[in-house]
Parts: C-alpha cells; sequence; structure tokens
C-alpha cells in the first residue's frame, strides 16, 4: 500500500481476523506517524460487540486512536468522508455493510485530499460484486485458530492473488 487510498475489506468482522488484520495493517503504515490520528468508525450496531475497541489495539496505536461513534447507520458515510478529507488523519477504520460506486469515489477523493488511509471493514458480502474505485479489495477469513486466508480479488492496477497468513 504505497500511498493514501481507499482500500475495502470483506468478511465477517470480528471474526476470521478482518478487524484485527486491519487494526495491525493500520499500525504499520502509521508507524512513522507521530502527528497524526488513526480514527476509528465501528457500526452502532457493532458498538455492544466490542469487535472494533481500544482493547484490541496494540499499545503503539492506543495514543493516536479516536473513536467516533455514530448514533446512525447513515452518519457514518458521513464521518469517514469528514474525517479522511480534514488532514488530519494518518487512517481512518470504518465499519459499513458495502460501499457503492459513487461513495467509493467519494472517499478515494476524500484520501488524496486529506493525505490519509481508508479501511472499509465491509460486513455485507453483496458488495463484493458492486464496482468500486478501492485501490485494493480484499476477502479475509479465518481458515483456523491461527491462519488467515487473504484474498486479493480486485482493485486499482492490482492481479488477483491469495495468501495464507499467521495471526
Amino acid at each position: 500500500m504505497d500511498r493514501p487510498a481507499l482500500h475495502e475489506f470483506f468478511g465477517q468482522i470480528g471474526h476470521g481476523g478482518n478487524s484485527l488484520y486491519v487494526i495491525r495493517l493500520a499500525a504499520q503504515i502509521t508507524k512513522g506517524s507521530k502527528s497524526r490520528n488513526i480514527f476509528f468508525i465501528p457500526s452502532p450496531h457493532q458498538q455492544e460487540t466490542g469487535l472494533l475497541n481500544a482493547i484490541v489495539l496494540p499499545v503503539a496505536l492506543q495514543a493516536s486512536a479516536i473513536f467516533i461513534h455514530p448514533a446512525h447507520s447513515r452518519d457514518i458515510l458521513w464521518a469517514f468522508e469528514e474525517c479522511l478529507r480534514s488532514g488530519q488523519a494518518a487512517c481512518v477504520i470504518a465499519e459499513v455493510p458495502f460501499l457503492d460506486l459513487k461513495a467509493s469515489r467519494r472517499l478515494q477523493l476524500a484520501c488524496e485530499r486529506g493525505q490519509s488511509y481508508a479501511f472499509a471493514l465491509c460486513h455485507d458480502t453483496r458488495g463484493m460484486e458492486k464496482s468500486s474505485v478501492a485501490r485494493t479489495r480484499w476477502q479475509i477469513s479465518g481458515k483456523s485458530q491461527n491462519l488467515w486466508s487473504l484474498n486479493l480479488f480486485g482493485g486499482k492496477g492490482v492481479r488477483p492473488h491469495q495468501w495464507i497468513m499467521e495471526r
């Protein structure tokens, strides 16, 4: 992930490593960025489960983590775009059902303007069939308790590939 852009991750949020993998990826990408924050926007429906929360964050991310809790699902994309556009975010991670072409384009433009990475955790796999301008599109699932399956199935200028990784 060479420059700030939108990246989509499909799979069960909190199961099979989707959330944990993206949090680890955010930690790697923002390692040298001390002046900008990482914003987390959990779905209002997921907040009770604690799938995207400060407890699972690596210690290195906890000081720069800001959680935004929208009251309604309709506010998630607005908050996602505003955080990206602000220039204050090194990375924004948001839980969404899926992104349509219009939403993905708006988020990509916000990434470019604010020089921020966007990670959309999409829990509705029907979105995998929709068009998107995301730089990469991934499907993540758990193979076993210690293994992730990472399937790069689309994106701008990428060749589909699959990896098996240890947690």
